[in-house]
């Protein structure tokens, strides 16, 4: 379909001053704010005490019932063939270009379910996932593919230890069978694929761009798709913000139409049953903002009901310090499609299902009769973690008036504007684009500027399957185009915490191989006047492809390389030049805050009163790039690790860097002795980073700090011997206990192994409840949520369960100043 472009109005300003005086005066009091505010405690953002209580007060209720996929799916890896010319790539399922690196792209292949040799290949005699008893999917398809292709045992097939068994056990015991299993997991470019997902806000997105793009998913997708909906319905007929969350408004309105668009019929009882969770709060009315975005372009929401966003926004000038260009780039990258959508008042095929869903989504109320202009604000209280601020509704209003006014010329000149650095970001980035969120907006603004059949286009539907990953429960969105940098980074470290490195020597090459890989080289074009900071040298949280390096990311992987050339495991091409370690550090140099702390992407921008125009109401922090305790912690190890290879470069400035960092992180500890942790849950993980940032500074004047680290961890402590905490714990910032997880307690013991706690006992403990969880062929058990983002959505790490473990093991092993014969044996 075309896109349905509606211009505003040609008012000139003059003939309503009223409107100018508004949009000086909130641009004056915006300045005011920049100038007078600071910045607030770390930590900043809370949801609203309607919101709290729906969370306390309404657990997860899924249904019992398994839906299982109808076809057989393959891991195929890169996926993708020699073009005919021979001098590049097609995607093998699609036969569209693919552009970029490549070195770690995951995709999915169907077969269907009527071969036994298929079946065997591919898929698990165990495929059970029963959501009531955990919602988080085991990664059994890959597991099995990557365990049998090496004709090892499938995974699963033997029960853990249990207490007794743990009491024979020696540490030494189960790092061997640990490390060997975590390495039987590794993909054959060399780097660990594992399930990024759990957001209900990702899925819904890819659906509506390929419906109104006419992208053709395919039937098997199409199918996996909705059977990953099915299978995460809770009983109420809701979807939640994530995996663990109770129904929200965002969730539920956005995957019923998704799941109407994918093919549930209406007249299904589970179809029926979310339509009444709609009507019982009042109908997709007050579904947050990006949910009226994305059903405003479906065409089953109003445009005139979503908060205005104009493309004019881009023709400011950068120094106003409310321009797009200061917020957080996730926030930025997802304003920019969102501001040509609006400017375009897209609008996707008017179809019957479109126009049937106009009344599901909205049940008892006519569609004709809604005032969409008085939805703007309203959002409903179950997913309101972020309300308006006092500020955001006065600039919503001054925006509001602009559009009544709107000059077409200016209207055009910032949907130039928007194109251009539409088109930009998508080169930078291989057409994958920062996130799922705008890689799915990107390319519905991608087909209506240049169309279904341009180059452009294509090139972004080669990219779809980037994102699409399958397990047990069905296909999911992820979060990312994966972790693969991140979750092989760790792999390393934690096999090279052990001193085992030896006896999976081909494995750690391989590893090397792929972060040599996998790291930026040069700096996209054009960082200047598209608003990216350096990016030559660093590594990303995916692949390279992804071309948007992250200051922690950046010192993993370099920390990674460095201890896997230590240990004489480079790969093929040999050790990483000189000159790439130092491009990495002048990337983390550029990065640090002016507070002493490192942000994820890029130097934080702007002021923190930026917070108060937070449009995404169910997230908080996320309009600039914080410093956190777990980005600075990495930093410094990491900065602290190239100064010991190379002792001369820049050393005055990375002496600097660390001391700054270090006044950072010894500002952070609360009066409990706790740490807040914001990009995992939660205490555990904040104390770990923090410890390990401590212990790698070496200042005697810390150990108070450590003190009070190592007291707080005991006082959570379970009868068990391990540590849980819920995602509850990110969002109330308080520490709220769980059953005990085997990552959250390896968290807790890398801590307190790091602080060289006194009390061996309690170590002691939780190191025998992680050998109680290990499974006798080395693996751990998939739990709770460990992943978290923007402090209120939850998001799965698969491979965290069998990484961790292993490198507690090892730090206890190795680290720790005893030695328990009984428990430790012989390394």
């Amino acid at each position: 379909p075309a896109p349905c472009a509606q211009e505003s109005g040609a008012m000139e300003w003059a003939t309503d001053p009223v409107v100018l005086l508004s949009i000086v005066a909130g641009a004056a009091l915006l300045l005011v704010l920049q100038w007078q505010t600071a910045r607030p405690a770390a930590g900043f953002g809370s949801g609203s005490n309607t919101w709290f209580r729906h969370i306390d007060s309404t657990p997860r209720k899924h249904q019992p019932k398994h839906h299982k996929l109808e076809h057989v799916w393959e891991y195929t890896g890169r996926g993708v063939r020699p073009n005919a010319s021979g001098d590049g790539f097609v995607d093998d399922m699609t036969g569209e270009e693919v552009v970029g690196p490549l070195a770690g792209r995951q995709t999915w292949r169907p077969h269907a379910r009527d071969d036994d040799d298929t079946l065997r290949a591919f898929e698990p005699e165990d495929k059970a996932f029963n959501p009531v008893k955990n919602p988080h999917a085991a990664d059994k398809l890959l597991r099995y593919q990557m365990r049998t292709q090496k004709g090892l045992p499938a995974p699963g097939t033997t029960p853990s230890r249990g207490a007794a068994a743990a009491a024979r056990a020696t540490v030494a015991d189960a790092l061997r069978d640990g490390i060997d299993h975590l390495v039987s997991l590794q993909t054959p470019d060399g780097h660990w694929a594992g399930d990024y997902g759990g957001p209900f806000f990702l899925l819904p997105g890819f659906v509506i761009m390929a419906y109104v793009t006419g992208v053709d998913l395919g039937a098997p997708t199409r199918s996996a798709l909705l059977t990953y909906l099915r299978n995460h319905q809770q009983a109420d007929g809701s979807w939640g913000l994530h995996l663990e969350g109770p129904g929200t408004m965002l969730g539920t309105a956005l995957n019923y139409a998704a799941a109407r668009l994918l093919g549930m019929a209406k007249d299904e009882p589970a179809a029926a049953l979310s339509r009444s969770w709609l009507k019982a709060q009042g109908g997709a009315v007050s579904i947050p903002a990006w949910g009226k975005v994305w059903l405003s372009v479906l065409g089953a929401y109003d445009w005139e009901g979503v908060n205005p966003v104009p493309p004019e926004l881009w023709l400011l000038p950068t120094w106003l310090p409310f321009h797009p260009a200061n917020f957080w780039c996730h926030a930025r990258m997802v304003a920019l499609p969102m501001t040509a959508l609006y400017g375009a008042r897209f609008i996707g095929p008017l179809s019957p299902l479109v126009t049937s869903l106009r009344s599901e989504l909205y049940p008892g109320t006519d569609y004709a009769s809604i005032r969409w202009a008085d939805h703007r604000l309203n959002i409903c209280p179950l997913d309101l973690y972020s309300p308006h601020t006092p500020l955001f509704k006065l600039v919503s209003w001054v925006l509001g008036a602009y559009e009544r006014v709107a000059v077409p010329f200016l209207r055009r000149a910032g949907m130039a504007a928007a194109q251009a650095y539409l088109d930009a970001e998508d080169l930078q980035s291989n057409y994958v684009c920062i996130g799922p969120v705008n890689k799915a907006f990107n390319m519905v603004c991608c087909f209506a500027f240049h169309g279904p059949d341009s180059a452009l286009f294509r090139k972004h539907v080669a990219r779809v399957r980037d994102y699409l990953y399958v397990c047990e429960d069905g296909m999911r969105v992820q979060g990312y185009g994966g972790s693969q940098l991140w979750d092989t980074s760790f792999a390393v470290q934690a096999v090279c915490e052990a001193g085992m490195g030896a006896s999976v020597a081909p494995q750690l090459r391989r590893a090397h191989a792929f972060i040599d890989a996998s790291q930026v080289r040069d700096d996209v074009p054009l960082t200047k006047e598209f608003h990216r900071d350096t990016a030559r040298g660093g590594w990303t949280f995916s692949t390279a492809d992804n071309a948007w390096p992250v200051a922690d990311c950046t010192c993993e992987g370099m920390r990674a390389s460095l201890a896997l050339e230590a240990g004489g495991f480079a790969g093929e091409d040999g050790e990483l030049a000189a000159n790439r370690y130092f491009a990495a550090v002048n990337l983390v140099l550029a990065y640090q805050n002016a507070d002493g702390g490192w942000p994820t992407y890029e130097r934080e921008r702007g002021g923190s009163w930026l917070e108060s125009l937070n449009p995404a109401e169910v997230f908080g922090d996320i309009m600039i790039d914080y410093s956190y305790i777990e980005l600075t912690s990495a930093c410094i190890q990491g900065l602290a690790e190239f100064q010991g290879r190379f002792p001369g470069h820049r050393a005055a400035q990375i002496s600097k860097a660390i001391d700054r960092g270090m006044a950072f992180i010894r500002r952070q500890q609360r009066p409990d002795g706790s740490w807040y942790g914001s990009w995992a849950v939660c205490f555990t993980y904040g104390a770990w980073f923090a410890v390990e940032a401590i212990r790698t500074a070496g200042n005697a004047d810390d150990a108070a700090l450590l003190d009070r680290t190592c007291a707080f961890l005991l006082s959570k402590q379970r009868d068990d011997g391990g540590w849980g905490e819920t995602y509850l714990s990110c969002l109330k910032k308080e520490y709220c206990d769980a059953p005990s997880s085997n990552v959250q307690t390896a968290w807790a013991l890398l801590a307190l192994i790091g602080a060289q706690c006194p009390d061996r006992d309690a170590v002691a403990r939780g190191v025998r409840f992680l050998l109680a969880s290990q499974t006798k062929d080395g693996d751990f058990p998939q739990q709770q949520t460990v992943g978290i983002f923007n402090r209120s959505c939850g998001i799965s790490y698969s491979n965290y369960r069998n990484i961790f473990p292993v490198w507690a093991l090892g730090a206890y092993a190795r680290r720790y100043d005893f030695q328990d014969a009984t428990l430790v044996g012989t390394l």
